[in-house]
């Protein structure tokens, strides 16, 4: 555990644990773990750029490099108090998410490196940002979040649900699946340009949704709160869910759903729910 509220504690190898680990404070960063390279002096690289060889590195590891190694982090519960967590390139988590207070951002291109990797000396840690660029190397959560007073932007692949009060969350990714109960209170969830929510389970908020050029698709679930009860009314007057009936509800609880939704672009889609 890391209860230091001004320490940022970075995981790159790997971990198993069945148990719980606790962020207090400061900065969580689950990341992959960049290939290290052979180095050479600066003296040696500043002869050979002479002679126009640009190709010797003289630190083991970059930003900028592509070659990266997947870490795979299964963690029972991660409970973040009044800090930051960062789930990075080439990184799977599973586990479930309990938040207070707390900025989460799965997807995040801020991460660290140690400059001085493979050499056998004592490490220098350096942050910076280092992006994806390319579906191998996203970072992938499975597990349930829990979250108060807190934010949560998805930028990656999502599977799981969400528990949310007086929070903020932001889905920028394609790849976000609600599976399982997920319910929001005094929550704002939006759905910005390019992402994908995808509600497989339930979805139960006193608030909206607001797809900012983003689709909301509900593909064998349920999206409730007000509009739930009107969608129930207004079925029962036409029979229930049967023949001609189904057809027309889902005709009307699509036109229903859009009206609850906000935005001024974006996409809501309902398959078989």
């Amino acid at each position: 555990n890391n209860t230091s509220s001004a320490v940022d504690f970075i995981m790159d190898g790997g971990a198993d644990m069945s148990g719980s680990f606790t962020q207090q404070g400061g900065g969580l960063y689950i990341q992959g773990h960049p290939v290290v390279h052979a180095v050479s002096s600066e003296a040696v690289a500043a002869a050979l750029r002479k002679q126009g060889d640009n190709s010797v590195l003289t630190r083991p590891v970059s930003f900028t490099q592509k070659d990266w190694e997947s870490r795979t982090f299964s963690i029972g519960q991660l409970k973040l108090k009044e800090a930051s967590f960062s789930l990075s390139r080439n990184a799977t988590l599973t586990g479930d998410i309990d938040a207070d207070n707390a900025t989460m951002v799965l997807g995040s291109d801020s991460l660290y490196l140690d400059m001085k990797d493979g050499t056998g000396s004592s490490s220098a840690p350096v942050k910076g940002t280092s992006a994806a660029g390319g579906a191998s190397g996203t970072s992938t959560f499975r597990g349930n979040v829990n979250m108060r007073h807190s934010s949560l932007t998805v930028r990656d692949h999502f599977t799981g649900s969400i528990t949310a009060s007086d929070s903020r969350i932001v889905v920028n990714s394609e790849n976000v699946r609600l599976e399982g109960d997920s319910r929001l209170t005094s929550s704002a969830l939006t759905v910005s340009d390019g992402g994908r929510l995808h509600v497989k389970g339930g979805l139960e908020t006193d608030g909206g949704v607001t797809l900012d050029g983003g689709t909301l698709l509900v593909d064998g679930g349920s999206v409730r709160n007000d509009v739930y009860e009107r969608l129930l009314a207004w079925s029962e007057e036409r029979g229930g869910l049967n023949g001609s009936g189904e057809y027309d509800f889902m005709t009307g609880a699509a036109g229903l759903l859009r009206g609850y939704v906000r935005g001024s672009a974006g996409n809501v889609n309902l398959q078989n729910a």
